[in-house]
């Protein structure tokens, strides 16, 4: 994983030798007695993702994030994985095209709903992705909870407003200018 991090810092470096070397990690991450098999092996499976999608080969980057999600199902990393598939597929965007792909969709993004807090940044995102699935879904039960989501996304919006402020996605240098 060094060496990945290494080959990266240098200008100009085809993402095919980075996935070549992001293998190699993946083999000694593997080794039997690594105690962090799971999480290190999903780690670099998210970096060869990353790489893969600088290729073009999409269906590639989302199996490894698939596979990702599966190792370390319920750590951080997996969770991470899981939550970039998603946005990948771009689910909530595009409606899938089969029931079992939308049961599944679903069944993800409330997993991850249990799993990340209220005051992270991506938790308004899965709700709102959650609640244009459960709009598909038709009327009733699914309808109910998608209005209460929308509304839990906006409660939870402002909340990070409140908590982050608005000088957060700025610059260094506009922090800067805006301090002095």
């Amino acid at each position: 994983t060094l060496s990945f991090m290494l080959m990266n810092m240098v200008p100009n470096q085809p993402p095919e030798d980075l996935i070549q070397c992001l293998d190699a990690a993946l083999q000694l991450v593997q080794s039997p007695g690594n105690p962090n098999v799971k999480t290190d092996t999903a780690s670099v499976l998210i970096q060869k993702s990353a790489c893969c999608m600088k290729l073009g080969r999409r269906s590639y980057a989302l199996k490894c994030l698939k596979k990702a999600s599966k190792v370390a199902r319920g750590e951080c990393e997996g969770n991470s994985a899981l939550y970039m598939s998603l946005c990948l597929r771009q689910v909530g965007v595009h409606l899938p095209t089969s029931a079992a792909e939308l049961n599944d969709d679903i069944r993800s993004l409330r997993y991850l709903r249990e799993r990340v807090h209220v005051e992270n940044r991506d938790y308004c995102d899965i709700c709102i992705r959650l609640s244009n699935l459960l709009m598909c879904c038709g009327d009733g039960a699914p309808r109910d909870e998608a209005v209460a989501l929308q509304k839990q996304s906006d409660e939870s919006l402002l909340q990070l407003q409140q908590l982050h402020g608005p000088h957060d996605e700025q610059t260094h240098s506009e922090a800067r200018a805006f301090s002095t």
